[in-house]
């Protein structure tokens, strides 16, 4: 199996509109979504900066990419609907999944220098957590925020450690660390194990492997303006097969996991 398994079609439509280099596009005339969050950042990168004696300034550090509306929209919507808590110094309590095994929040802003930056992995994550509640009926007990090599886990119930959903979130759908790296990397390493992919996309392979061993899950690829769903299962070489499909709504998923446990 390689890159080649999934369609010219779908690549083309995967791909289409998306920055080969992972730059954002300018917001659309009268678009106010980046421009608010980028001013809580800037608020928080304050209040960061005033509790950390190492910190001399809190000029923030946004990255050369900069920030995508939809990251931007997604978050903003995750703190309107209360699925998280922001502190003065950007500490994050998430409410769309399951507590934190170790240390309860996540930091938005970090050290930088003399001053601050954003930590955008946890911003995308958090948000992604908060979509799959607000708009796919997953419960918040049955999300987990990084866990193992993954961004989200998605489990059965909220009471269980059946894993029916692995999800890894980008920041940019082409570009470096990118999804479509990241999607040929574990298209490559399924026809041929010796691939050189690097270590992150080795370690993913294997984990979504184990889980795969025991039946099959979905695998969910989330990048500013992508939604990429699959059925991630064995072939008949024990190799990792992706089969693209279209819901993750959390009914469809765990109706799915049910009936291949049968």
């Amino acid at each position: 199996m390689n890159a080649a398994s999934l369609t010219e079609q779908w690549w083309t439509q995967a791909l289409s509109g998306h920055d080969p280099q992972g730059r954002s596009p300018l917001p659309e005339p009268g678009d106010t979504t980046v421009a608010r969050l980028e001013a809580l950042l800037r608020a928080w990168a304050e209040g960061f900066a005033a509790r950390r004696d190492d910190v001399r300034s809190s000029t923030l550090a946004l990255g050369k990419r900069g920030l995508h509306v939809d990251e931007a929209s997604g978050f903003l919507r995750a703190l309107d609907d209360r699925l998280l808590h922001v502190d003065s110094a950007g500490l994050v309590t998430p409410l769309a999944a399951r507590t934190k095994s170790a240390g309860g929040r996540y930091a938005l802003i970090c050290k930088n220098g003399d001053g601050t930056s954003i930590n955008l992995e946890y911003l995308i994550q958090l948000a992604t957590a908060a979509e799959l509640v607000i708009g796919h009926g997953w419960p918040p007990g049955c999300l987990q925020v990084e866990r193992g090599e993954f961004d989200l886990i998605g489990f059965r119930a909220p009471t269980s450690q059946d894993v029916v959903m692995a999800v890894e979130a980008k920041a940019r759908v082409r570009g470096s660390d990118s999804l479509e790296k990241l999607l040929k990397a574990l298209l490559s390493i399924a026809s041929d194990p010796s691939a050189a992919v690097g270590t992150n996309a080795q370690n993913k392979y294997r984990e979504l492997l184990l889980l795969v061993e025991a039946h099959p899950v979905v695998l969910w690829l989330v990048a500013a303006g992508a939604r990429w769903a699959f059925d991630a299962s064995l072939d008949g070489h024990g190799s990792l097969r992706l089969r693209p499909r279209d819901s993750i709504a959390y009914p469809a998923v765990v109706a799915d996991a049910v009936a291949r446990l049968r």
